[in-house]
């Protein structure tokens, strides 16, 4: 299944300019780290790359209309400044959607185990486990701890 930017580029453009906007969305997903992210982060980034082309092209056509030349009402100038200004918006949350996602798999970590021991609280473990596999001696005892 091709992403949803394939079918922007294929809308907006052909020839020689369709060649180099997908050459340019590999470099991209190569420098947003694509291959390795969790299918959520793809997803996000995937969603990035669409929001900058629809950008792209909103700029396009705002540049063409408002150098055009042509006289243009009131009315059209707005839809064509609010037309650009939600691309905008969209790309800068779809940024920030996927800098979100990014911070939180970040911060989560790679194992968490929750020991309680009886008659004891309970003592929260986070990190690798020890290299013995004795999760045992990575939790001091309480006894010893007081």
């Amino acid at each position: 299944m091709l992403p949803c930017w394939s079918s922007v580029i294929d809308k907006t453009s052909s020839g020689v300019a369709n060649e180099l906007l997908r050459a340019e969305m590999d470099i991209l997903k190569k420098k947003m780290d694509y291959d390795s992210s969790s299918a959520l982060e793809q997803m996000h980034i995937d969603h990035v790359l669409t929001a900058q082309l629809r950008l792209r092209n909103a700029e396009q056509n705002y540049n063409n209309k408002i150098l055009s030349g042509d006289g243009f009402s009131l009315e059209v100038g707005r839809f064509w400044q609010d037309y650009l200004e939600s691309a905008q918006l969209r790309f800068q949350r779809a940024s920030e959607s996927l800098a979100k996602i990014r911070r939180l798999a970040r911060m989560t970590p790679a194992l968490q185990i929750n020991i309680a021991q009886a008659g004891s609280k309970q003592v929260n473990v986070q990190g690798d486990t020890p290299a013995s596999g004795d999760i045992r001696r990575a939790v001091p005892d309480t006894a010893e701890a007081m």
